[in-house]
């Protein structure tokens, strides 16, 4: 299983694919809890640091989750900064082979990055 985080970034009135790909080589579920924590707590209503201390096992319910509208803290740790602007992020989770994959879940969601001040 293998999970990617593809960026696109806004310019001249056009989104600019691929921007950023980050890899993970961690399956989808520990790579949303080490990466993504807010969103495990707010969208999944798991508690990321009980999975990563190794006593439970990493299992995103089946289901269909809603975001709409829902406050999540993108700061995301282990990822580099950002250039300030407008970003689409596509987040991917295939099963399978490269020639073959089977996409078994994703998300996907715009955010703003912005310099501190």
């Amino acid at each position: 299983m293998k999970s990617i985080l593809r960026a696109a970034t806004r310019s001249n009135n056009q989104w600019k694919e691929n921007a950023m790909v980050l890899k993970f080589a961690i399956g989808c579920c520990q790579s949303l809890m080490e990466y993504f924590p807010d969103f495990t707590r707010n969208i999944y209503k798991l508690e990321p640091n009980e999975y990563q201390k190794g006593g439970k096992p990493c299992i995103i319910p089946k289901g269909i989750y809603y975001a709409d509208e829902e406050p999540v803290n993108w700061t995301i740790p282990k990822v580099p900064v950002l250039p300030y602007g407008l970003w689409r992020l596509q987040f991917s989770f295939d099963l399978g082979t490269e020639s073959n994959p089977k996409r078994i879940g994703c998300f996907i969601t715009e955010a703003t990055t912005h310099p501190r001040l």
